[in-house]
């Protein structure tokens, strides 16, 4: 696996974090960190 796809596993995964501790401070839905979890680390995987 590439360093690149690992910094950018590694972003997702940070700011997967972030958006799951301060999306009730800004009334975000949790459905859409999980769509875009799904979504992102699908295509690491297909990358790889």
């Amino acid at each position: 696996m590439s360093s690149l796809s690992l910094n950018l596993i590694a972003i997702a995964i940070f700011g997967f974090t972030m958006s799951a501790l301060l999306g009730p401070l800004i009334h975000l839905d949790p459905i859409f960190p999980a769509i875009a979890a799904f979504g992102l680390l699908g295509l690491a995987t297909v990358d790889t």
